[in-house]
């Protein structure tokens, strides 16, 4: 462990005596918003589940570095949150404010609770709070596997930097104190995830980038951004040791029965800003962190996630910034059991056009959206979330967005304040799905029992086995699935789910290793009609096809990685030369799991625009849909035009399993009884960010696969585009085999 001698006369829970920190009552029942409403407070048994790391600094030993007199204000805000609403004890808070907050205190804080074994994986949350000055700075060129778009780096700027390392020696040219570079506090975040457990929350009030400051706020002239203009170089050697420890780690001891490791899944992120903006703070105070405490006090704790707090932010429009999310965001907030809410619904909201009122829908082509679906309109994303009315899709606008109506003409003047929400599928407009069942009454009952809802989406009984999408077989008292004889999802005459025309995905598959569905489970109806709603979400968002192939934006490699030292490089060649020609048959050795290889893959954009890259992990045996990558998001109140941070910049390289994205590699294996098995990767690329987020779905079994300026003129349809990459993983013969 480095850094095993503290720098500061500080403790877990000691309050800083020079900043104003109010001591919240020892056991508030309720707590008061600034329009006087009651707010529900968290459970009780959060509070002492619950750790905390609160730094603010407003002040610097630098004096060319601009006072922030909001910033350790600020962080006595959220201490006060997180006592009085929280209930969180004082043992379990570590503060840290000004002098303080020094570069060598605030590594020692990560290691901290790194090191406290209180904090139970899986039964513990954990909170980072950081508000002060942000910088750049030019990335060493020794930092090879260190990707970034633009050769940058951006730090945190603790209170000492540039400040004189206290180990100089006189005669000696002075050593400056360093910012905290993206690189180590993305290495300490890792090492904390793996030994407490990724439920921790990072809140950065603080800009990502010091050295450009777009949409300066003339209107107030007051206030004040949180950046460093001209920070220090780093050097090569800034906190080696702490990512070289990182790396070892990582790759020495691969987690093989998950994939656990990428950054968005390491924590949940909070950014005040986009990483090409400035965060500002007025009248000392942060606007970030008031509207996150605004949101927090209005609006009931237990009925929160990440993504709905961040949706209901109010930026001014003056401060031209746009918060950013990352992670597992629908995740129930400060929750020490990870609980999570409804990732299928989509964020929507109140809006008016040409006049008239309607639903504004974060979601369109690019996830088959189809007008005359209907939505069940809720408050929140919870599951089970009750709903507020029907809305039908009017009209689907670009690859992002759609307008709904709803049903109830006295739907908004029922719900007056309704401004942001969520939207449930309640029944898709898409071609039917057609189900055969040799037990003719048993699947009635499925399909159309009197106390049945409906299908969201549409399924139909069709008595010819040879024209099934999907069979559902009956024996005694089990069932077992498979996919149709000639099923109606892959004809050519597009009879059933005509997305699926002209994909030739399966066909390139023999078909006697085309492996289906065939757990049996008991003739539970409820049980059989999720597997029903599974598989056909799955098969319409797997065979949902862009107008235009990617090659159109990227290009798209798959390698076998090999270790170099502690990092994993490519190796051999290209896996799927050509994108129409991507079958990728991957030899398994399941006598020795852990040692067969990883794989990643290369994005390159091929233009001069920014594009966003996500992959989705489809699983054809348990109908799992995983998202693997997918880039920060803003929320559904950003100001219009913003751009969210592109992951793929004009002419740019995305690796996925290797380099410094925090992806693990993939691992194939291939389930006990069987000795071929098939999973799919499907890229998406686009002009525009993308929530694809209601895309996943899971029904839990064993699976195959792990997880170690230029301007072009779009049209909606031509704006995104994907592609699917069959694997089909086979499984190696042993000589004692034979």
């Amino acid at each position: 462990m480095q850094n095993d001698t503290p720098a500061q006369k500080f403790h877990i829970g000691e309050k800083p005596s020079d900043t104003k920190v109010a001591t919240a009552p020892d056991a508030p029942q309720t707590a008061t918003n600034s329009d006087s409403k009651e707010v529900a407070q968290a459970p009780a048994s959060f509070n002492d589940k619950i750790f905390a790391l609160i730094i603010g600094i407003s002040e610097y030993y630098c004096p060319k570095y601009p006072k922030l007199p909001g910033a350790a204000p600020d962080a006595g805000k959220i201490y006060e949150f997180v006592r009085g609403t929280l209930h969180v004890p004082e043992k379990n808070i570590i503060n840290l404010r000004n002098e303080q907050a020094t570069r060598e205190a605030i590594i020692q804080s990560f290691r901290r609770l790194e090191e406290n074994t209180e904090i139970i994986q899986g039964d513990a949350a954990i909170i980072i709070y950081y508000a002060g000055h942000g910088a750049m700075a030019l990335k060493p060129v020794e930092w090879k596997d260190w990707y970034t778009p633009d050769n940058t780096i951006e730090l945190l700027c603790p209170f000492d930097m540039m400040s004189p390392e206290s180990d100089s020696h006189e005669g000696e040219d002075k050593v400056k104190v360093e910012g905290i570079p993206d690189r180590t506090i993305s290495s300490l975040l890792l090492d904390l995830s793996t030994a407490r457990g990724n439920n921790i929350t990072l809140v950065l009030d603080c800009c990502h980038s010091a050295g450009i400051n777009r949409g300066a706020p003339h209107s107030n002239p007051s206030a004040i951004p949180r950046q460093i203009l001209d920070p220090q170089t780093i050097s090569p050697e800034c906190d080696s040791d702490i990512y070289d420890s990182r790396t070892r780690k990582s790759n020495e001891a691969p987690d093989c029965s998950g994939f656990s490791g990428l950054l968005w899944d390491s924590h949940i992120l909070l950014a005040a800003c986009s990483r090409h903006q400035s965060a500002w703070e007025i009248n000392s105070a942060g606007v970030f962190t008031e509207e996150l405490l605004r949101v927090m006090r209005k609006r009931s704790l237990v009925e929160l996630t990440y993504r709905s707090l961040m949706d209901n932010l109010i930026i001014p429009s003056w401060a031209s910034q746009t918060p950013h999310q990352e992670g597992n965001v629908v995740r129930h907030l400060f929750d020490p059991s990870g609980n999570t809410g409804d990732a299928s619904m989509i964020a929507c909201r109140r809006e008016v056009t040409d006049g008239r009122l309607r639903l504004s829908l974060g979601a369109g082509d690019v996830l088959g959206i189809t007008p005359g679906s209907k939505y069940q309109i809720c408050s929140t994303d919870l599951l089970g979330a009750p709903s507020l009315g029907i809305a039908v899709v009017e009209a689907v606008t670009s690859e992002s967005s759609s307008f709904l109506t709803p049903s109830d003409p006295q739907f908004f003047t029922n719900n007056k304040d309704f401004r942001v929400g969520y939207a449930r599928l309640a029944n898709a407009v898409r071609p039917n799905l057609l189900a055969y069942g040799q037990d003719l009454r048993f699947l009635e009952a499925v399909l159309g029992g009197d106390n049945q809802a409906p299908f969201d989406i549409p399924v139909i009984i069709t008595s010819k086995e040879n024209e099934a999408d999907l069979c559902i077989l009956v024996e005694r008292d089990s069932v077992s699935f498979r996919r149709g004889q000639a099923n109606s999802y892959y004809r050519k005459d597009g009879r059933s789910f005509h997305l699926m025309k002209g994909n030739s995905l399966f066909t390139l598959m023999e078909p006697r290793l085309t492996p289906g569905h065939t757990s049996e489970i008991g003739k539970d109806v409820a049980q059989v009609r999720q597997i029903i709603t599974l598989y056909a979400n799955f098969t319409y968002h797997i065979t949902n096809k862009s107008r235009h192939p990617i090659t159109r934006f990227a290009s798209i490699q798959m390698h076998e990685l090999q270790h170099n030292g502690p990092n994993l490089n490519k190796f051999g060649e290209n896996l799927i030369p050509d994108l129409d020609k991507k079958l990728v048959k991957v030899p398994v050795d399941m006598s020795l799991p852990n040692c067969n290889p990883y794989y990643g893959f290369t994005i390159k954009n091929l233009y001069g625009i920014n594009l966003y890259a996500y992959l989705f992990y489809f699983d054809p045996s348990t109908l799992d849909i995983e998202c693997w990558y997918n880039p920060q998001m803003g929320t559904v109140t950003n100001n219009r035009g913003v751009p969210v941070d592109t992951c793929l910049p004009p002419h740019s390289e995305l690796t996925l399993g290797f380099g410094n994205n925090f992806m693990d590699p993939a691992q194939f294996n291939v389930p006990e009884g069987r000795d071929i098995d098939i999973c799919c990767f499907k890229f998406y690329v686009a002009v525009k960010p993308l929530n694809l987020g209601s895309i996943e779905q899971s029904y839990n079994m064993s699976r195959g696969a792990t997880r170690q300026p230029q301007h072009l003129d779009l049209r909606p349809d031509d704006s995104w585009a994907s592609v699917v990459i069959p694997i089909l993983q086979e499984r190696c013969r042993n000589e004692s085999d034979n």
